[in-house]
């Protein structure tokens, strides 16, 4: 379990005399890199002016005292180095929880300004610590820091990000350290300690991210906030088949050499549909137009068209529905005429139109 640490830092800082300008603004009098661990570590100092050359500071816990999972400890570190400038650094540590570490020197200045230590525990490794000794004014103080989301929702995705924020009260400049608690961090969330970005990796036993906000004010009690996390909806797969098919429709229809006698005269033909690869439940429509008649010249002889069924078209017709398929097949229709109603010689003709098209279910 990741736990926040309150602690208590002396320090003793071995410095090269070398004269250095301050102004009365806050600026960075150098860089901190290294391991802590609960038991202590080094951090190298590289001072912002390279005329002085770099060095290292070892820090020992020498006491301790556990709270809460996320409260504090209190511990005393001590810095073996000696040297030219001392003083004793009091503030708050963090290791594996928020991972930072906000401490003000007392009885210490540099060009007669206040002088603290900031940092994150930001790294590969567990402890691996990267910071900063500022020398200036340090930021507002800070009462409060409440947390919440971009969204105003509190709740985040697998897969997903959510934008974490921070309110602080009063308004400060104080930089906002972020962090995830949990024993397997990486594994289900991580964050951007500076922007507060949350992504979600994959789903914890009990479905919540802990994410926590540290203002690097060694006055402000840590907070955290309670994301919950929901399954991935996943990534839909998709594609499309088109439907193909096949319709043949004979181009003519004979009758043959009429006689005007008392009979029917009749010629058959077939719809076919072939190759027919078509959606569950959908068919294929075969409609017809036409007045059903014959002409020659001013002559008309009319006509009768009937379907593999039986059903009889005449008269006039305007896209009547003649048949339809939902697989390979054929409808075998015919056309008759009642030799009986010729009124003249002639050769005679006419027009069916048949139109095709695909329903959906």
């Amino acid at each position: 379990m990741k736990k926040l640490f309150t602690v208590v830092l002396a320090l003793s800082l071995m410095l090269v005399c070398v004269p250095m300008m301050v102004s009365a603004d806050t600026s960075v009098y150098g860089t901190l890199s290294g391991n802590i661990g609960n038991t202590g570590g080094t951090l190298t100092f590289t001072p912002t002016d390279t005329a002085i050359a770099p060095y290292v500071l070892t820090f020992s816990i020498t006491s301790a005292e556990e709270a809460d999972q996320i409260t504090s400890f209190t511990a005393d570190i001590t810095n073996e180095v000696s040297g030219a400038i001392n003083g004793t650094v009091s503030g708050k540590m963090n290791i594996n929880g928020c991972d930072s570490v906000y401490a003000a020197f007392t009885d210490l200045t540099i060009g007669g300004q206040p002088v603290y230590l900031t940092g994150n525990f930001a790294g590969a490794s567990s402890g691996d610590f990267v910071g900063k000794i500022m020398v200036g004014d340090a930021p507002a103080a800070v009462e409060s820091i409440a947390i919440g989301t971009a969204t105003g929702v509190a709740e985040a995705q697998v897969g997903g990000t959510l934008q974490m924020t921070a309110v602080l009260t009063p308004e400060s400049t104080a930089e906002v350290t972020w962090a995830v608690w949990s024993n397997d961090r990486d594994v289900y969330a991580t964050i951007d300690r500076v922007t507060g970005v949350l992504s979600i990796v994959a789903m914890p036993a009990d479905g919540n991210v802990l994410v926590i906000a540290n203002t690097l004010d060694p006055n402000v009690t840590t907070q955290n906030y309670t994301v919950n996390v929901t399954p991935s909806t996943g990534t839909e797969v998709t594609a499309s088949v088109e439907p193909t098919y096949t319709i043949v429709i004979p181009s003519a229809v004979d009758f043959g050499t009429l006689q005007k006698i008392d009979a029917i005269k009749e010629a058959t033909f077939t719809v076919e549909a072939t190759d027919v690869f078509i959606e569950d439940g959908a068919s294929i429509n075969v409609a017809v137009t036409s007045d059903f008649v014959l002409a020659s010249g001013s002559e008309q002889l009319p006509y009768k068209l009937y379907n593999g069924n039986n059903d009889e078209f005449s008269g006039t017709a305007t896209g009547l529905a003649y048949t339809s398929f939902t697989s390979t097949g054929t409808d075998d229709g015919k056309v008759t005429v009642n030799q009986n109603d010729i009124t003249a010689a002639g050769d005679y003709a006419g027009t069916m139109t048949f139109a095709i098209s695909y329903v959906l279910p």
